[in-house]
């Protein structure tokens, strides 16, 4: 069985597990202004497409809102 979310793909070999199994995707806050990075929503000002981890951003992106740098986010959890 297979399931697919944005750019993620899970495959169950498991035959007594029939549920498809889908991670939602994280969003990331920057810790300096509060900006919410949605990978639903990507970033279209960036050229980063929705459905874009944060994990799969390049190494030089930068809020959009106060330019920090990628390594100034952490997991949201709200």
């Amino acid at each position: 069985m297979v399931a697919f979310l944005g750019s993620i793909i899970f495959k169950s070999k498991n035959r007594t597990d029939n549920l498809l199994k889908v991670k939602k995707m994280q969003k990331y806050i920057c810790t300096v202004c509060g900006y919410i990075y949605d990978p639903e929503a990507g970033d279209p000002d960036s050229s980063i497409a929705p459905g874009t981890p944060f994990e799969h951003l390049p190494d030089d992106w930068v809020c959009p809102t106060c330019g920090a740098e990628k390594a100034d986010f952490e997991l949201y959890e709200g």
